[in-house]
């Protein structure tokens, strides 16, 4: 299955199937086309100008950088992935709200915010660190204002339940107590 899903994704789907290729081939998947060190190559060739990831456009979006920086994580003792998560870390800070949380193509959300903590503790960076601290709220503080008194997430500030918002805060937040 995996050898197959290798095969037949890596490179399909732009820039997310690299990344998620990549996560394959980090945890010793052998795949038929690609070395992890051509996947990584890739990905390193499909940075934008301003330092991150996208999936369209030529902009950088926090979502996909900061699962590009998830994937990157295991390489960087490479001068050049080095070199390029620091980038995209100074991006991903630069592009934090004014409360502490991200937007994706113009929307603040809990998967923008839960995508950041787990690159940030993917990367060994403290979410609380003071690059990511706006007005004294953290990316951790973001993403707790879209709880709601379920437990479960909201995808907007004020929405209902989302499965993919939960499903992502609950990623962050084990990425955070294993931090």
């Amino acid at each position: 299955f995996v050898e197959a899903t290798l095969a037949d994704s890596i490179g399909q789907q732009g820039v997310m199937s690299w990344a998620w290729g990549l996560h394959l081939l980090n945890n010793v998947c052998q795949g038929p086309t690609y070395t992890d060190d051509e996947v990584v190559s890739t990905l390193l060739s499909l940075r934008k100008a301003d330092g991150g990831w996208a999936i369209t456009g030529n902009s950088a979006d926090v979502d996909a950088t900061a699962m590009v920086l998830q994937a990157l994580a295991p390489h960087r003792d490479d001068g050049e992935v080095t070199a390029a998560i620091d980038a995209a870390v100074a991006l991903l800070a630069s592009r934090q709200t004014e409360n502490g949380g991200f937007a994706s193509y113009g929307v603040e959300n809990a998967e923008s915010a839960a995508q950041v903590i787990i690159a940030l503790c993917t990367l060994n960076i403290d979410p609380e660190d003071e690059r990511f601290v706006k007005n004294g709220m953290s990316p951790l503080d973001a993403l707790a204002a879209f709880r709601l008194a379920d437990g479960s997430y909201a995808h907007e500030m004020g929405g209902a339940y989302n499965e993919n918002a939960t499903a992502q805060a609950f990623l962050a937040e084990t990425a955070y107590a294993r931090f």
